[in-house]
């Protein structure tokens, strides 16, 4: 005989697995017939743009874009000339364990940038993209929680409950934002663009309803060339808000959203005032991942003092406890130079691979800095630094991506002054086994004779779990509690049930 099982049905979530993949990139380049032969190259910057992401059964594909620019000097060492490169490429991730229906979410980082002269007519380039992927797939399980009628074989069910968190949304949502601004620097006027570097930072999440809303900031810098010859930096920030509708009333505890550059459009013109503006368009995709906490109930374990039993379990399901957690790390130092240094013209952050340390986590990031000399002549210089950040409990937590703000450089004594703000977003994760009661069957045929066993069970008083000892000796818990209630704790009584 089947026992019906009261269940409940859950959708959630279910993280698949998170990494780090990286993809080694190459091209050329020839330099255009209206510009001069290479002499050397300064230094060379870019972005990375996510043009397109595919799931399928066992295999995740990233596309995107890599566009970087190159500063070069002539042969007469003062005139500066750039070099441009647009060049796709794919990045793979194949497991096993990815479904043929999946969410993925993606942060593309520039880790390293090289161009090198192979003639004077031609420039080679090289370089690593991180691609830092999570996998989500919908995941649903029933949860038993008690039985249909309470009519039966003289029943007996062990109920726990505990508070997990679910991911119960994964979400993406492409927009296009858009501003202009105007390009200043004293009496210069602008004549050409030359590079541009955007970040994207998130300020704000909150739920309402069914909906998330997040506010965040674009950080623009642009490099560009005056009527002059001269190169010039303009840096501008922007702020918007976006909605995301969701198909969950639940109140979240956190959300994460990421925010990756599509494609980046900026167009020079003139104003009425023989001025110059910019006018920016960005594609922009927002992924979330909101998660809420739920109290689960469920049946682990049963027993009869009248008939055997059969329990058929389900694989056991993990659920979690997490916390989304913000790492930071102010870093500062002097990068020394031997000649005094009259501006800093651009500031190139790149960002290395997470390892681990003994008390936590740690992460190269490299910073380039183009500056000019007092005599005016342009140069570059790159330094490495290295962010930590100290974890308790670090086996429980792992870092999903890191970004770099609040990025200041400036001539001082002796070289240029460095100042930036690592952020690691990281999270703990915490398993919470659960063993899923799919059915129970009764064999009403045999019953259980157990008359020549004593009607009470006496025993050197421990801390067993009770239920245990009720289900092994014919009992059950309020019966062993009831018997205790007035004893010496030396000795425990188990009566057998009636």
């Amino acid at each position: 005989m089947e026992i019906k099982l009261c269940k409940t049905g859950m959708r959630f979530y279910e993280r698949i697995f998170d990494a780090t993949l990286t993809e080694d990139i190459a091209a050329e380049t020839i330099v255009p017939d209206v510009l001069p032969d290479i002499y050397e190259i300064i230094c060379a910057d870019g972005m990375v743009f996510l043009r397109s992401k595919e799931s399928a059964k066992g295999m995740i594909t990233l596309g995107g874009t890599l566009r970087a620019y190159a500063l070069y000097r002539v042969e007469d060492h003062r005139e500066v000339q750039n070099l441009e490169f647009d060049v796709p490429f794919q990045i793979k991730v194949e497991r096993d364990c990815i479904p043929a229906q999946s969410s993925a979410c993606a942060m593309l980082r520039l880790q390293g940038l090289e161009v090198s002269v192979s003639n004077s007519r031609k420039a080679s380039l090289r370089a690593r993209v991180y691609a830092d992927i999570e996998c989500f797939s919908l995941k649903e399980c029933t949860l038993a929680s008690s039985v249909e009628t309470s009519d039966g074989p003289d029943l007996h069910l062990r109920n726990e409950t505990a508070q997990v968190h679910l991911i119960g949304s994964v979400l993406e949502k492409g927009f296009v934002l858009t501003d202009e601004f105007a390009l200043t620097s004293g009496k210069a006027i602008a004549s050409e663009l030359v590079g541009h570097n955007v970040e994207l930072f998130t300020e704000d999440v909150k739920k309402v309803g069914t909906k998330l809303v997040f506010k965040g900031l674009v950080r623009s810098s642009l490099l560009w060339r005056s009527e002059g010859g001269s190169l010039e930096k303009t840096e501008w920030s922007s702020g918007f808000s976006q909605i995301l509708e969701t198909d969950s009333s639940e109140e979240s505890i956190d959300t994460q959203i990421r925010l990756i550059l599509q494609a980046a459009h900026f167009d020079m013109y003139e104003t009425s005032v023989d001025g110059r503006n910019v006018s920016m368009q960005l594609d922009i995709l927002a992924q979330a991942v909101s998660m809420h906490q739920q109290k689960i109930e469920y049946v682990t374990d049963a027993y009869s003092n009248k008939y055997p039993l059969a329990l058929h379990y389900e694989q056991e399901q993990n659920f979690q406890i997490q916390e989304n957690i913000e790492l930071r790390d102010n870093m500062r130092g002097t990068v020394e130079l031997p000649d005094p240094v009259l501006d800093v013209v651009q500031i190139a952050t790149k960002i290395g691979f997470v390892s681990d340390t003994d008390n936590g986590f740690s992460c190269p990031i490299q910073i380039g800095l183009l500056f000019r000399c007092e005599d005016g002549l342009l140069k570059y210089i790159e330094r490495n630094f290295k962010a930590e950040w100290e974890v308790p409990e670090k086996n429980n937590c792992s870092v999903l991506y890191v970004t770099c703000r609040e990025i200041y450089a400036a001539p001082v004594s002796g070289g240029i002054e460095v100042r930036l703000l690592a952020l690691a977003q990281a999270v703990y994760r915490q398993a919470v086994p659960v063993k899923l009661l799919s059915s129970i069957d009764a064999d009403l045929e045999n019953q259980i004779n157990f008359a020549d066993l004593p009607s009470v069970t006496v025993l050197p008083y421990r801390t067993d779990d009770l239920w245990e000892l009720a289900k092994k000796y014919h009992s059950t818990v309020e019966l062993i509690q009831e018997s205790n209630a007035e004893l010496d704790s030396s000795v425990l009584l188990i009566p057998k049930s009636r």
